[in-house]
């Protein structure tokens, strides 16, 4: 559900509010995105992580981690063990790109709901609050 919010119930803000006249279309350039994003994305990382000898099982088939890695950790791992002092960049830079990209989505759905609820007049103070809880919570350590 968080690689691509299928099922989420926000992704249909953003489709919503196309100039799209084709809803048919919208709805299939709306799954291209959880295709290429599940499909394509998350499955290749997954090779990745097997190929890179990573993992091992055990007798009973049991999934071993070297050092007990999960998550990013594991991901950056892999990537650098198969593509030495390049993997690391690559997942950096695709974290950064993914929560920049999330951060700049949500805000869109929100002033969207908030214009939906009180009204325009309203957004810019969503905008504000936005602004200054982003910085907030990029900056608190909690």
């Amino acid at each position: 559900m968080f690689s691509n919010e299928a099922g989420l119930g926000s992704a249909p803000i953003a489709h919503a509010a196309s100039k799209n006249d084709d809803a048919v279309n919208e709805g299939l350039i709306a799954s291209l995105g959880v295709f290429i994003v599940t499909m394509i994305v998350c499955t290749l990382t997954a090779f990745v992580i097997l190929a890179s000898g990573i993992l091992s099982f055990d007798k009973t088939g049991l999934m071993i981690i070297e050092g007990g890695l999960d998550g990013a950790a594991l991901t950056t791992a892999a990537f650098n063990r198969l593509i030495p002092r390049v993997g690391e960049y690559i997942i950096t830079f695709g974290i950064v790109f993914f929560a920049f990209s999330t951060l700049i989505g949500w805000y869109y759905y929100g002033c969207k709901c908030v214009e939906f609820i009180a009204g325009v007049k309203a957004v810019n103070l969503y905008k504000w609050a936005w602004i200054i809880l982003s910085f907030v919570g990029a900056t608190i350590p909690f």
